[in-house]
């Protein structure tokens, strides 16, 4: 019985359109931000082109978007004097930055854990693979055919009783 290669890790597609989408969202985040008065944090929508980023591209292209999408939210905070800035202001920039990161980081392990399943599957159909081409028999017997006999062969044999069933 012939089988199949086993598949080739799966190597993640970059998808431009989805990418250019992110880097859009985050250029209007960032004109919003300079558009609006120091006290009100917009840094935290960036989430969403982190995750559109994660997505569409490497996990080396998450992490350049997730710098990229960090630096606005930074800029944002330094283009005021540091005299005249609202007291809430420094904290939402932050929590902004630590919500964008722990996404990004998020994101990442699951993308780890993705790639480890997938080989741990592939594993596992070679060891399929091979199981099978050692489990045929010389007369020709499948390994499904030799199991379904030796179900026949079990169910037939009758075993002694023990002294305690009776």
């Amino acid at each position: 019985m012939e089988h199949p290669p086993p598949p080739a890790p799966r190597e993640p597609r970059i998808r431009l359109p989805l990418i250019a989408a992110a880097f859009v969202l985050t250029a209007c985040v960032f004109a919003a931000d300079f558009a609006t008065a120091p006290g009100i944090d917009i840094g935290v929508p960036n989430v969403v082109s982190v995750l559109i980023v994660s997505f569409a591209g490497s996990p080396r292209l998450a992490r350049v978007g997730t710098w990229t999408v960090s630096l606005p939210t930074v800029a944002g905070f330094l283009r005021h004097p540091l005299a005249g800035l609202p007291a809430a202001m420094l904290p939402d920039r932050i929590i902004a930055l630590a919500v964008i990161w722990t996404t990004a980081s998020i994101v990442q392990r699951l993308r780890a854990t993705t790639q480890r399943l997938e080989a741990s599957t592939r594993g596992l159909t070679d060891l399929q693979h091979a199981l099978d081409q050692f489990t045929t028999s010389p007369s020709g017997c499948s390994r499904q055919l030799c199991s379904a006999n030796r179900r026949r062969w079990r169910v037939s044999v009758k075993w002694p009783r023990s002294s305690r069933t009776r």
